[in-house]
């Protein structure tokens, strides 16, 4: 079973010797950017799958682990997303971002689509799909089509200062008025943003982490039952439906 994700890839989804693999047919492709998958096959950056090339029966193709990990699209099947899990999610794409500018990668080829980020089930971190493909993409794009997936699945029922503030955000995304590396600025006061960090500055202590409320729930909804069942086969939905959303 086939799904596609972000920059029109199609991933299927393989299990080999207890690992679950996102497997990306690479073998039409007309180029591959050497010096980013060399980077991120010897230094293994923080916030990035792990992956390997292999070919079989003449089929070139990536192998992104995901094992023990869980997609986004699938935990945030489970009820309403609240304002801590946007800006846990947007605290970690600013994370990422350093990390990118850290390793010298380019930010436009961090896919960004919520099938493509992956939430480990074992640590909470958060996890996200590099293409290596030379393909044409634009981060403040990727961005706003994931806010407008977050916004179908947001809370409205929440004070009205926290739903004005949601939405302030989401036209600052709109017009590209923010930085990727302090994507909580958007929640922030106009007189708080002088303090805020650029690219080369140290994490934001408000960022979620990979503690947000829904992960410090999680008991209340599957907990084990998510544990146990981490390593099941992935499918195009991810690994088990029954399992809690957390990031």
């Amino acid at each position: 079973m086939s799904q596609y994700c972000g920059e029109d890839l199609s991933i299927k989804y393989e299990r080999n010797n207890n690992i679950s693999y996102a497997v990306v047919d690479i073998t039409d492709s007309n180029e591959l950017v050497e010096y980013e998958m060399k980077m991120l096959m010897r230094n293994r950056p923080d916030y990035f799958l792990q992956f390997s090339i292999n070919e079989i029966n003449s089929r070139k193709c990536i192998y992104y682990d995901i094992t023990s990990k869980q997609q986004l699209s699938t935990l945030l099947e489970y009820g309403k997303v609240n304002m801590s899990d946007v800006q846990s999610l947007l605290g970690n794409i600013s994370k990422m971002a350093r990390v990118v500018n850290e390793y010298m990668l380019n930010l436009d080829r961090v896919i960004l689509d919520p099938g493509c980020i992956y939430i480990s089930l074992v640590d909470k971190k958060v996890y996200f799909m590099y293409s290596l493909l030379d393909n044409n993409t634009d981060f403040y794009g990727k961005m706003r089509s994931l806010y407008e997936y977050i916004l179908e699945r947001f809370d409205h029922s929440i004070e009205k200062i926290r739903l004005v503030k949601f939405y302030e955000a989401y036209q600052r995304i709109l017009v590209r008025d923010y930085t990727p590396y302090n994507l909580m600025q958007l929640f922030e006061d106009n007189e708080d943003e002088s303090n805020s960090v650029d690219k080369s500055g140290s994490d934001n202590t408000a960022e979620g982490g990979e503690y947000s409320n829904i992960i410090n729930n999680t008991e209340g909804m599957a907990g084990s039952k998510v544990l146990n069942n981490a390593d099941s086969v992935v499918n195009c939905r991810g690994a088990n439906n029954n399992e809690s959303r957390q990031f």
